[in-house]
């Protein structure tokens, strides 16, 4: 632009002489035209007696020196404006060059710097601030994420590498502690079958007095983690509760303390508590805590699954050994059982004449045995069987003779055996004293049936001469025992479960409440059990839901879910909760018997997901306001059809806003057009394609 100034100042002085040179041949031109219109030659002294005698010419020269000056005016004004119109494109210059600086920063990911916008109209400037924001708050996300993921990944490997829960404890506790700059660590245990944690591994106490080594669940800092399955994070630490030692900070109480379950599959493994010098925990800590939790406990199951497995291998391969040897001592007995067979049979002998006097007491006596309830067996000094009643073909499916033969003993467990041994010799050291035991049998059919046997001592009746036992099944009794306590056991895990449980019979009445179900209703399960759905005050949309669903199940049981807002209880103090109930039929003889409701409180999660909503909300708001900041600098297809008649544009980005653009300028002489590729998609693409525009448009 500087350029084009000589050039004009060159017009300039031209059309000065030119205008000069004009008005003298104007002048000429006059005279010539004056001495013509008088009838004089042209003369020296014609010219001045005809100047003389019209003294008006002299005016009428006048008019090509103002011609002149009203050119030289206007050729000023043109030139103050084409200097203000300089000054304006260079103030422009310096601003698209300084967004371009800005945008290129923003590019090589410095998000430090900011820029003013030069006033209220400047939309490139503040589209320009609001994209800097965007990617600011998308790199801290980033940021988080990846030291998140960088944490999983070290805890993993250290969880992939043990095998042993000892060795894995300490070897998590170093790695994690030093990852989230903690000062102490411990990890504790849950056994299910003690009810209690055992502290399994600890980092960093230098003293063992302040290291409690088992807590119960419910008892403590750490028995509370456990009993609610979720964090706990304390900035008020108890006196004595522990000191941090160092030769940097002395003795120090911790600030601070997170305690995280690890909880798998809803099943509880253990607590892992940290604890901190600083004042606060940062909340992405607290985030990492609780996704590690997770994968440790899923490892320390799979770890003790792992030892269970080889402790029942272990006991598996002792109990083939011994297996063996009874295979060799049944073998034994069957020779002996073979002998006393035969001794017997030379008895038979000796006592078939008064086989017909006893036929008759023996066929009544056998037809009773045989359809008795138990099963009656004889067993001599020696312990092996010498008689079993007719009665154990029913109730276990073998005839006397297989039972004879050794399925006494052979269809017991090895426990079975165990206790059949102790009975025997409980009662050869108290013959006085009945003894009862209960083992497991298998019927021929391949059935598992319960046999509870008692055992009397006979040896000294001559009518007997042996060991008595009296055996009866006792299958049916065992399983209504078993459910017995299946039905306590889901009782208790009900009572403790936090989901609110209602269980409704088809006309109404409420035949369970646990005691959640006072936090969503204000009233306690005393209040609502064995009473009526109209008799009771319970939230309008529970008592809606839970009519409906009764009404909907009478006609066809099926399993539905729901999800109800709970209105706030202004004079308790709640807050608006929502809740995923389940409704799930109970039939019994094929006929509904009661509905289970089960609600979970979803309350949480649902103000996570608008928050989510919103923030995407955002986020599409900015893009589409960059998409139309985008669409400014496009090239207009009317005007393109002006130089190429045949021609269009297809213009279609994968990311609503693109690095990629066409561009199009007509010159004077030539039109340039582009189709331009910028690195990038979406908002950093956007990015480029403006530093590519303006870039093309000052070239």
């Amino acid at each position: 632009m500087n350029g084009s100034r000589p050039s004009e100042g060159r017009n300039m002085t031209r059309t000065y002489i030119l205008g000069v040179g004009a008005g003298l041949a104007f002048i000429v031109l006059a005279m010539f035209v004056a001495l013509v219109a008088t009838g004089q030659s042209v003369t020296l002294g014609n010219l001045v007696r005809v100047h003389a005698s019209q003294p008006a010419l002299f005016l009428f020269y006048l008019l090509p020196p103002f011609y002149a000056l009203v050119l030289r005016y206007n050729f000023r004004i043109k030139e103050r404006l084409s200097n203000s119109y300089r000054e304006e494109i260079s103030k422009k210059d310096g601003i698209i060059d300084r967004y371009a600086e800005y945008a290129r920063k923003i590019g090589q990911g410095n998000y430090a710097e900011s820029i003013e916008p030069e006033n209220e109209q400047d939309i490139l400037g503040k589209s320009l601030l609001v994209m800097s924001s965007n990617l600011l708050a998308n790199h801290k996300k980033e940021s988080e994420q990846n030291w998140i993921s960088e944490g999983r990944n070290i805890i993993s490997n250290v969880l992939r590498i043990h095998n042993k829960l000892e060795d894995l404890g300490a070897h998590v506790l170093e790695e994690l502690v030093k990852y989230i700059d903690a000062v102490q660590g411990t990890i504790y245990l849950y056994h299910e079958d003690q009810e209690k944690l055992v502290c399994l591994s600890t980092y960093a106490y230098g003293r063992k007095k302040f290291i409690s080594d088992e807590f119960r669940i419910g008892f403590g800092l750490i028995g509370q983690c456990a009993y609610e399955k979720d964090f706990i994070y304390r900035t008020e630490i108890p006196d004595g509760y522990c000191t941090v030692s160092s030769g940097l900070i002395g003795d120090k109480k911790p600030r601070a303390l997170l305690l995280v379950p690890l909880v798998s599959d809803d099943v509880l493994q253990g607590v892992i508590e940290t604890a901190f010098i600083h004042d606060s925990v940062p909340d992405l800590t607290v985030r990492l805590g609780m996704e590690l939790g997770e994968i440790i406990a899923r490892t320390i199951f799979n770890l003790r699954i792992n030892r269970k497995t080889e402790e029942l291998l272990e006991e598996s391969q002792k109990m083939t050994i011994e297996l063996k040897k009874n295979e060799e001592l049944l073998r034994e007995n069957a020779e002996e059982m073979k002998a006393t067979q035969e001794e017997l049979e030379r008895s038979n002998v000796q006592l078939e004449s008064k086989i017909g006097e006893a036929e008759n007491a023996r066929l009544r006596l056998h037809s009773l045995l045989e359809n008795a309830s138990e099963i009656i067996s004889i067993y001599d000094r020696d312990m092996k069987l010498a008689y079993v009643s007719p009665s154990v073909v029913k109730i276990l499916g073998y005839t006397i003779e297989e039972m004879m033969q050794g399925k006494d003993t052979e269809r017991l467990s090895l426990q079975g055996q165990t206790d059949l041994k102790q009975l025997f010799e409980k009662l050869s050291a108290d013959p006085e004293s009945p003894v009862t035991i209960e083992y497991t049998f298998v019927r021929k059919d391949g059935e598992m049936v319960s046999l509870e046997t008692t055992g009397r001592n006979l040896l000294e009746d001559p009518s007997v001469s042996g060991i008595l036992l009296n055996s009866r099944d006792i299958t049916e009794r065992r399983r209504a025992e078993k459910e017995e306590r299946m039905k306590s056991r889901m009782q208790s895990l009900s009572e403790n479960s936090l989901d609110m449980i209602f269980r409704l019979g088809v006309e109404g009445r409420v035949y369970y409440a646990n005691p959640v179900v006072e936090d969503y209703t204000g009233r306690s399960p005393a209040e609502l059990i064995n009473k009526n759905l109209s008799e009771v005050r319970l939230p309008v949309v529970l008592h809606e839901h839970f009519s409906k669903t009764l009404y909907t199940m009478a006609s066809g049981p099926k399993k539905s879910n729901a999800e109800l807002t709970i209105p706030a209880s202004i004079e308790e103090y709640r807050l608006e909760r929502i809740m995923s109930i389940d409704a799930i039929p109970e039939t019994a003889g094929g006929e509904l018997e009661t509905v289970l409701f089960v609600g979970h409180d979803i309350t949480e999660a649902k103000r996570i997901e608008r928050e989510i909503q919103v923030k995407n909300k955002k986020i599409e708001d900015s893009i589409n306001y960059a998409e139309r900041i985008q669409g400014s600098i496009l090239p207009d297809p009317e005007q393109i059809r002006e130089y190429f008649s045949r021609s269009f544009i297809f213009y279609k980005p994968r990311d609503v806003i693109s690095g990629d653009f066409p561009w199009f300028f007509p010159g004077k002489d030539s039109v340039y057009i582009a189709v331009v590729d910028c690195t990038g998609h979406g908002v950093p693409g956007a990015l480029l394609s403006f530093v590519g525009y303006f870039l093309l448009n000052n070239l």
